[in-house]
């Protein structure tokens, strides 16, 4: 997936998540993959559940973590 400042994303709805010891947790069902979101992670899944430009998602992050941080995590996925 390419993903722009304008790509809108939003959560699955085949992904079940809840919270263990203040730690996100989702199971992809059609996937059956499963996640563990480190702190960084569950910021960006709460924003995502609602519509939300990856720009957005971005600009938020800048402004909670170091932007070295949020930069190499976002090229490291890409």
């Amino acid at each position: 997936m390419n993903l722009e400042c304008d790509t809108i994303l939003v959560q699955n709805d085949q992904v079940f998540a809840g919270t263990v010891d203040d730690r996100v947790v989702a199971l992809g069902i059609r996937a059956g993959l499963y996640f563990d979101f480190n702190r960084m992670d569950n910021g960006i899944w709460k924003m995502l559940s609602e519509p939300c430009r990856v720009g957005q998602i971005f600009d938020v992050l800048l402004q909670n973590y170091d932007a070295d941080i949020v930069r190499s995590v976002f090229s490291s996925r890409a």
